[in-house]
């Protein structure tokens, strides 16, 4: 697993460095302390398969840069890392794409605790900034997490696009893995993440609601 580790202070990159070849040996981290170089590191994202992001990193304009590297690393599970404590910050990383949000505050069990969740392609949300409510939704800033996209407001990008036609002819996440010759941890975010395109709670409402779209269009 090849991880890129964002971030402008060399302590949070070397601790949280640390943790994570503390978890797994079979890890490869790259570190880079400027948004710029950033960027250059994931020009070609292939091999790529985490990237935690500072939010406040030289160079990034906050939020819009979380926006603009979600959509080009397709492949990439981009998780926020932030002194920000705030339920509107955890709200729009999510709604920019992010798949975790991990405050530089947590302890260090709590840290593994949620690096362990990423690792496995999980989403990790910070307890304390997040709120569930009755009918099991999240809520983060006053938005409930699984409606911050829409019902397929925009077009779904091609990776999405190409998970959604997989589930739609019954494939499952291991099947669609190795037809599109990505991680089974890659596409268990992709699914995800198509889940909150579209607004629904199962792969088999999205393939329901696959079959619509195809005969729609």
């Amino acid at each position: 697993m090849r991880i890129i580790i964002a971030d402008d202070h060399t302590l949070v990159r070397t601790g949280l460095k640390n943790v994570l070849i503390s978890l797994s040996q079979d890890i490869e981290v790259i570190e880079c302390g400027t948004y710029a170089e950033t960027i250059a590191h994931t020009k070609n994202s292939a091999g790529i398969d985490i990237l935690f992001l500072d939010l406040m990193m030289p160079g990034m304009d906050g939020f819009s840069g979380v926006r603009e590297l979600c959509q080009q690393l397709i492949d990439v599970s981009v998780v926020v890392v932030s002194a920000k404590e705030q339920p509107s910050d955890v709200a729009q990383a999510i709604e920019c794409g992010a798949m975790g949000y991990i405050p530089k505050s947590l302890s260090s069990e709590v840290l593994k605790n949620a690096l362990r969740l990423v690792l496995s392609g999980s989403m990790y949300l910070p307890p304390h900034l997040v709120s569930r409510t009755g009918d099991g939704t999240v809520n983060a800033g006053d938005k409930p997490l699984d409606m911050l996209t829409g019902v397929v407001r925009q077009p779904l990008p091609p990776r999405l696009q190409d998970v959604l036609e997989l589930i739609v002819q019954g494939q499952s996440n291991k099947q669609i893995a190795a037809r599109l010759g990505l991680a089974d941890a890659t596409v268990k975010v992709h699914v995800a993440r198509l889940l909150r395109a579209l607004n629904v709670r199962s792969r088999r409402d999205a393939a329901r609601l696959g079959e619509r779209i195809g005969s729609l269009q």
